[in-house]
């Protein structure tokens, strides 16, 4: 079995600080509720608004730098693609969300990039609960018997 050894370089340090000022940014959310579509502007929804785009780049950045350290330090660990693969989704998530938010399917896109953090979260927790069973994951190298 292949373990996980990440030295906590800036990067991944970087990393993380990301990830927690996200968690930190969607509890602050759910403390300052939006504004509703068509009502006056207030502090709190300016407050959701700002907090927000700041929890938002820091979910999509948080995800993407962690990827990187998981790629570059376990390049025999599956995880570390398929993390890589989620995170530059969730990048390109949050900017469409950025773009698409004041139109019909603003609040799809919104929940899917949300969605789309969380699963990398679950994902890299998971294997990092148990990374012999997630080791099955790997693809197996053929077998190749001499005959002769």
């Amino acid at each position: 079995m292949k373990e996980l050894s990440i030295p906590a370089s800036r990067s991944f340090r970087t990393g993380l600080v990301l990830l927690i000022l996200w968690g930190v940014g969607a509890l602050i959310l759910s403390i300052f509720p939006t504004d509703l579509p068509g009502s006056p502007p207030t502090i709190h929804g300016g407050i959701h608004l700002i907090v927000a785009a700041i929890a938002f780049l820091c979910g999509a950045f948080g995800t993407l730098a962690l990827s990187l350290q998981l790629v570059r330090f376990s390049s025999q660990l599956v995880i570390g693609k398929y993390a890589l693969s989620i995170s530059i989704l969730t990048v390109v998530l949050c900017f469409v969300t950025f773009v698409g938010l004041s139109t019909r399917i603003g609040g799809l896109l919104e929940r899917l990039f949300l969605g789309s953090v969380l699963f990398w979260i679950l994902m890299v927790s998971l294997y990092l609960i148990n990374p012999t069973r997630a080791s099955r994951l790997q693809p197996s190298k053929p077998e190749y018997r001499k005959t002769g």
